[in-house]
């Protein structure tokens, strides 16, 4: 998936949402002119200074949900978050990852195939929602939405994308591409 991240070269403004502990955001920062790196939790954006270290990512506290970008981006990147959009939220998301983009930019993202392996510490109690279990016993309630790369690409058709969606392996799936229509 790095590979395929870099094929994409994730070039000029870049957003991130949902960056979690800066994993991918070193990534995006290599070549990037600038990245805004996006996360409704205090304790991600610390660990994402904490692994990034660079002087191009901009951190932005905020809830994706009610966030609007204050300037268009040339790249828009997501990873292991679209499985966390509810059902009833999905269209708006993907609005505002068009609201995001720069006239021809681009949307990558990566997320995780239902296997055996997702589910080994969860249990489905609804369309769009599981119960986690952590090793020391704690449970948690999560939305968890899972999409196999075909249907998603027919889904996100409807909604006026141009997108490839293909799966990487037994465990993964990325997607790539642009609006439809500007």
């Amino acid at each position: 998936m790095v590979e395929a991240l870099e094929q994409q070269r994730p070039l000029g403004k870049v957003l991130e949402l949902a960056c979690g502990t800066g994993w991918w955001t070193q990534y995006l920062a290599l070549n990037a002119q600038e990245v805004t790196a996006v996360d409704a939790a205090d304790e991600m954006l610390a660990f994402s200074r904490e692994r990034v270290k660079r002087q191009n990512v901009a951190y932005v506290r905020a809830d994706i949900f009610s966030w609007r970008p204050e300037q268009p981006y040339d790249f828009v990147f997501f990873a292991f978050w679209l499985s966390h959009v509810p059902h009833d939220r999905f269209g708006a998301f993907w609005r505002l990852v068009r609201d995001s983009l720069a006239r021809n930019g681009r949307v990558f993202f990566i997320d995780e195939l239902e296997n055996a392996q997702a589910r080994k510490f969860e249990q489905r109690i609804g369309a769009d929602a599981v119960l986690r279990t952590l090793e020391d016993g704690r449970q948690f309630r999560a939305v968890k939405v899972f999409y196999e790369p075909g249907d998603l690409h027919v889904r996100l058709r409807h909604l006026g994308w141009e997108l490839d969606v293909q799966a990487a392996g037994p465990n993964f799936y990325w997607g790539c591409g642009s609006p439809a229509v500007r």
